[in-house]
């Protein structure tokens, strides 16, 4: 079963509302939603792989896996995957392979490879249309999520 079709704001506002959720459960908070092309809710995951201790499982792959299993196919072609992070070298490997159509994501990383970097070098080679940051009301929101949670972390909260 779908969910509602949610506005634009809304759907960040849930991201950050599943990052939160992460963070409670002592994940590094960071969510991803999947929407099919009528931008309905079809996929939706944080972060869970300090609980799981699967190197593997971070928002967006969960999120994907889970798309793939609702749709009966790993190739989600006509789907959009909203992020809170830029995703990760292993995750972008994970959406090229899963054929989605754009990604979104709210905050840069200064962290590692760029994965928008990697985008705008393969964006012709590839079925992704898509791969940027955005900048809404949730954003700022977003940012500090992460910024208190790893402020928490060195505390020792």
């Amino acid at each position: 079963m779908l969910t509602k079709k949610l506005t634009q704001l809304e759907m960040w506002e849930k991201l950050n509302k599943l990052s939160i959720k992460a963070k409670n459960k002592g994940e590094i908070p960071v969510s991803a939603i999947v929407l099919n092309d009528q931008k309905e809710i079809i996929a939706q995951a944080f972060n869970k792989n300090d609980r799981t201790n699967k190197v593997s499982d971070h928002a967006e792959i969960i999120a994907l896996n889970k798309a793939g299993r609702k749709l009966k196919t790993w190739k989600l072609i006509d789907c959009t995957l909203l992020v809170t992070l830029e995703p990760c070298v292993m995750c972008f490997g994970a959406i090229l392979n899963s054929r989605v159509k754009n990604v979104y994501f709210m905050l840069k990383t200064d962290k590692g490879i760029s994965s928008l970097n990697l985008f705008n070098e393969l964006k012709t080679k590839t079925h992704l249309k898509n791969f940027s940051a955005v900048n809404n009301l949730q954003t700022a929101i977003s940012k500090k999520i992460i910024k208190d949670f790893f402020n928490d972390l060195r505390k020792g909260k």
